[in-house]
């Protein structure tokens, strides 16, 4: 996949997953290191006024419950304060947590970051990270642009090959 935008070069399937210490839209701070033994999936988006990204948010909220099912915690991280984060999460009613990247650290973590590009500035490409209990990357999906975003079937599918085990992944 090929990756547009300035900033360091994204993550790789089999990296260890950075960890991070981020405020959450209810008020907690939490941190990757804090959900060892579970799966994650671990979303970046573009920021609380991206039509595209409330757009997506709803449809993984729709399917959260399947998610769940195959014991994938979700988190979203945006670099935004905490502030639009909260009004966002409880105006849309979401059922997982939205984590304030403010400094972008994470996102340059990551390697999702993006000072400057032709649809973007100062914000992290919409992103998809996998992370096993091992706090592995299995699974990621980096976006070109604003609206390329995979689609909720394909991280349904990578969720359930998460659920297996790691000899049958």
């Amino acid at each position: 996949m090929t990756f547009i935008g300035i900033g360091k070069t994204p993550l790789e399937v089999g990296e260890k997953a950075p960890n991070f210490l981020l405020l959450s839209s209810d008020g907690k701070t939490i941190s990757l290191e804090s959900l060892n033994g579970k799966k994650v999936l671990l979303f970046f988006f573009r920021g609380t006024w991206c039509p595209q990204c409330s757009s997506h948010m709803r449809q993984i909220n729709k399917e959260l419950s399947a998610l769940k099912s195959e014991g994938i915690e979700v988190l979203g991280i945006c670099c935004q304060g905490f502030e639009p984060l909260a009004a966002f999460f409880k105006r849309e009613k979401l059922f997982f947590p939205l984590l304030s990247d403010k400094t972008r650290d994470t996102a340059k973590a990551y390697g999702v970051y993006v000072y400057l590009s032709w649809d973007s500035a100062n914000i992290a490409r919409p992103s998809f990270f996998l992370i096993d209990e091992n706090g592995t990357i299995q699974y990621r999906y980096i976006g070109n642009h604003q609206w390329d975003r995979p689609d909720m079937e394909e991280i349904k599918k990578m969720a359930v090959k998460a659920h297996l085990p790691a000899d049958k992944r």
